[in-house]
């Protein structure tokens, strides 16, 4: 593994100051992407809780009990059953 970084070291040094510029502006934005893909799923998770701390409220089940299951916090969920 050291061996690979090292011959990835060389071979980037090896590029033109513009292909260096380049690579390194092609790898910030595959991070950026890789970031918000990343953001997507978290909110999709949270969607999904806060969407079954909703069903299981409208169950009847306690505001502690709905917090354990889902995953939300007690003041979160005290926020959703004042929607209803």
């Amino acid at each position: 593994k050291t061996f690979e970084k090292a011959y990835q070291q060389l071979e980037y040094n090896s590029y033109i100051p513009s292909e260096r510029k380049a690579i390194d502006e092609a790898i910030d934005a595959l991070s950026t992407r890789k970031g918000e893909i990343n953001q997507a799923r978290i909110d999709g998770r949270i969607e999904k809780a806060v969407e079954a701390a909703i069903n299981a409220l409208s169950l009847g089940l306690s505001v502690d009990m709905v917090a354990k299951i889902s995953g939300l916090i007690d003041d979160d969920v005290r926020g959703l059953s004042n929607k209803e």
